[in-house]
């Protein structure tokens, strides 16, 4: 992805002018993340890429039932 948006934008300095992605990154459980995710935090931190995390904690099977305990464990996990 980093690659392809070099290319697109012409060069290091233009592209962290003008980013043209953001790589959301979904956590598997809570509080975990996958090794592959991790990984893609330490290059984005590397390459001054912009990257956020989008938690979705599943009611029932991931997070608690109630949607109390559900959004305390979102606010917990963002």
């Amino acid at each position: 992805m980093r690659d392809l948006q070099l290319i697109v934008r012409g060069g290091e300095a233009a592209l962290r002018e003008r980013p043209l992605a953001v790589l959301l990154l979904l956590p598997h459980r809570a509080p975990q993340v996958s090794d592959v995710t991790s990984q893609n935090v330490v290059d984005c931190a590397r390459s001054a890429s912009r990257w956020s995390s989008i938690p979705m904690p599943a009611r029932r099977v991931m997070s608690p039932v109630t949607l109390v305990g559900s959004l305390v464990q979102q606010t917990a996990e963002t």
